[in-house]
């Protein structure tokens, strides 16, 4: 039986029958409920996403200044699921960011580059293998992306591509390789309160962790970090090489969306959105 947020609620009340269950939504890999103080999230495919989570969470939780979920796993249960507390403060985005005062914009700046200044210091190579190279072929997700450009611009994008993966990948640390607004919050000082969502961390090319950080409506403030980040650490980030690192994502996400099972309640949407990001390379 294909999962989806009906089944699931009603699982949640089963598990939880004294809370107040909400559904907070889902995504590529999971659907998510809110328990009153904890966070509930049933993995599309494996648990074992899960479980890598509650894993590096443990593993970088003293080595940093920002909180990060103590996360539980349920394995043995009809759905199998994770849960954690939710750690206080308000999600974020660019256009919150681009609100905030002048001297608000700088110590969260300092806050983001603080944290991933951290994160990118930690020796994770006893746990974790580098996770770059092995890129995919153009012909793997071309097909999928052909009716919505001409074949010119087909053709700027495959040399984009293909040039882009050339590149050797020589600067690698530990990523968390979704930070952004979404999986972070703020306190009431908009200073940065904790990270989350840790299912995509590796052992990347330094400059991929930054790739959701750097939005064309809000350069001022991706340069405040940048510039911070450069401070702490004495490494300047590649602008040039975040767009190629973009577009390589792209196209991946194109090639997994067409072939992971049980996601035809997203494809379409996700498909525009990825589709429109792959313009902004043309």
């Amino acid at each position: 039986m294909e999962l989806n947020e009906d089944i699931l609620y009603k699982f949640a009340t089963e598990q939880y029958p004294d809370a107040d269950i909400k559904f907070i939504g889902k995504g590529w890999g999971s659907f998510a409920f809110q328990a009153d103080n904890k966070v509930l999230r049933f993995a599309r495919r494996e648990i074992k996403v899960y479980i890598n989570d509650k894993n590096i969470c443990d593993f970088v939780r003293d080595k940093i200044s920002f909180p990060v979920p103590r996360i539980e796993i349920f394995e043995d249960v009809k759905y199998p699921y994770a849960t954690h507390e939710i750690i206080p403060g308000r999600l974020w985005n660019d256009k919150y960011a681009r609100g905030l005062a002048e001297s608000a914009q700088d110590a969260l700046a300092k806050d983001i580059a603080k944290f991933l200044a951290e994160l990118h210091a930690i020796d994770a190579s006893e746990i974790l293998k580098i996770s770059t190279g092995g890129h995919l072929a153009w012909e793997a997700a071309g097909p999928f992306i052909e009716e919505y450009f001409s074949a010119e611009q087909i053709d700027t994008l495959r040399n984009k591509y293909e040039k882009a993966i050339a590149v050797p990948v020589t600067d690698t640390v530990l990523c968390h390789n979704d930070f952004h607004g979404g999986n972070s919050v703020l306190d009431e000082n908009n200073r940065l309160a904790g990270v989350f969502d840790w299912a995509n961390h590796g052992i990347c090319e330094r400059a991929d962790e930054f790739r959701h950080l750097c939005n064309p409506k809000n350069p001022e403030f991706c340069d405040k970090i940048f510039d911070e980040y450069e401070k702490l650490t004495g490494v300047k980030i590649d602008r040039g090489r975040l767009m190629e690192l973009d577009m390589m994502e792209c196209v991946g996400a194109v090639y997994w969306l067409h072939n992971m099972e049980n996601m035809e309640d997203l494809k379409s949407k996700e498909m525009k959105l990825l589709v429109d990001k792959l313009k902004n390379h043309l």
